[in-house]
């Protein structure tokens, strides 16, 4: 494969990492999005939010697809003034993407990230809590190895 094929692949490899890294920075508006999962801490979800989560889906459907976001950080009122300087309005920096069962147990997959939108390099002047290359050292170093697969040839 010659050079130019792939530094082209490689780009599109880190592309697709960085959008699946997806999204922690959100407007207030967006908060409304958000499912505030009340008694968590019990280790099951009540009746009700599992319900919303499985509205629409056929009932042979076990379990959906949901994104976990442990930390939300709202950006704070100053005097009654919404004062940003650059920052946004609700900041998640943990995502964990994970299924919920019917019986409202949570199964957190070992995916869990920082957002790309909050890691440097970003353009100048935008909130970071990071950077990117020492996120990537970090998980290069702290990956868990029983979630590792390997494949014979």
């Amino acid at each position: 494969m010659d050079e130019n094929a792939l530094r082209f692949a490689s780009y599109w490899r880190n592309s697709l990492a960085d959008a699946e890294s997806g999204k922690g920075c959100f407007e207030r508006k967006d908060a409304q999005n958000f499912t505030h999962w009340h008694g968590i801490a019990a280790g099951r979800l009540d009746e009700a939010i599992v319900n919303k989560f499985f509205k629409g889906e056929k009932d042979d459907v076990e379990t959906v697809n949901v994104i976990l976001r442990p930390k939300v950080y709202f950006r704070l009122l100053q005097h009654g003034k919404d004062r940003s300087a650059g920052t946004p309005d609700i900041v998640t920096p943990i995502v964990t993407p994970a299924l919920l069962s019917r019986e409202g147990f949570l199964y957190p997959t070992p995916a869990t990230s920082i957002p790309r939108d909050l890691l440097e390099p970003l353009p100048k002047g935008a909130f970071s809590i990071g950077e990117i290359g020492q996120y990537d050292k970090y998980k290069t170093t702290h990956t868990d190895p029983t979630h590792v697969m390997w494949t014979r040839p």
